[in-house]
Formats: structure tokens, C-alpha cells, sequence
């Protein structure tokens, strides 16, 4: 009967996300941490929106400096997933995304700033039980890297 409760309680606790937003499973309901030079930090937390038909991104960097904030919107459009991010600063990307067991890639986009300059941005994330990376290569040598982020608190964005 425990198992059984158990069992029931963990199916409830998991995401049910539309057909081609299941790769995402692991990220939504969870907070996830980057350490970042200069003693900031990137934190990156993730929710199904609308019965799982949309997954929501709330995207925060803090720790000295400005404070940056972000947030991207994943859909399913013409059966593939699409999403738009938007920050604090101007930044807009929109593209779409293919999940492929535990990698997710973003292919090449467009990162546009505030002031309508385009900068070319190719993004995979490589996810695992706890953690996942984001590996960034752009003719931008200053985007070129990896992150590694680890599953955090909700309390770990300040929103």
C-alpha cells in the first residue's frame, strides 16, 4: 500500500508536458544554479504553464552588478518546439528547439539586443539526474563557453 502510495505520488509530482515538450521534463518544477565569475550567479527555474502546454523560464543573474533578468516561453508549433526569450536588457531570441533523449539543441539563432543588432548564437544543453550544461558557440568569442548548472531551491530566485 506504501509503494503504492509512493508510486502515485511521484507520477503526480511529475511535469506532464505536451508531446514534444517532454524532453523538458527534468528541468520543470526545479530550480537550477551557475556560478559565474565575479561571484554572481545565473538562475535559471523552470514551470509547466497551461496544462503543460507551455514551459516557462524565469531567468535571473545577481551577485554584484546590474541585475539581469530574463524569461523564454516554450510552445509546440507545427509540431516542433518554439520559444521566445526576452530580458531585462532589450535581448530578444526566438527559435526553435529539438530534444533528443537528453540533449536539447537550439540550433543556430539570431540574438537580437535593444538596439536591433544580431548577433549568430548556436546552443545545446546536455542534461543529467541533477545538473545539465549549456554549451554556447557564436562568431562572438566573448559567448563562446560552457556552464554548468545544478539543481537549486526555488528560494535561490530572489523574484
Amino acid at each position: 500500500m506504501i509503494d503504492l502510495l509512493l508510486s502515485a505520488a511521484a507520477a503526480a509530482a511529475a511535469p506532464l508536458l505536451a508531446g514534444p515538450l517532454a524532453p523538458m521534463a527534468p528541468l520543470v518544477g526545479h530550480c537550477w544554479a551557475a556560478d559565474l565569475p565575479g561571484g554572481r550567479r545565473d538562475v535559471h527555474c523552470f514551470e509547466a504553464m497551461y496544462g503543460g502546454r507551455f514551459v516557462r523560464d524565469r531567468h535571473e543573474v545577481g551577485g554584484g552588478g546590474a541585475h539581469y533578468l530574463g524569461e523564454t516561453i516554450y510552445g509546440v508549433e507545427h509540431g516542433e518546439i518554439a520559444f521566445t526569450y526576452w530580458s531585462s536588457d532589450g535581448e530578444t531570441v526566438r527559435g526553435t528547439m529539438r530534444g533528443d533523449g537528453r540533449r536539447l539543441d537550439f540550433g543556430e539563432t539570431a540574438v537580437r539586443n535593444a538596439a536591433g543588432r544580431e548577433t549568430g548564437l548556436r546552443t545545446v544543453w546536455l542534461l543529467a539526474d541533477d545538473a545539465y550544461d549549456v554549451r554556447w558557440n557564436s562568431d562572438d568569442p566573448r559567448l563562446n563557453r560552457t556552464m554548468h548548472y545544478v539543481r537549486v531551491g526555488a528560494s535561490a530566485l530572489a523574484r
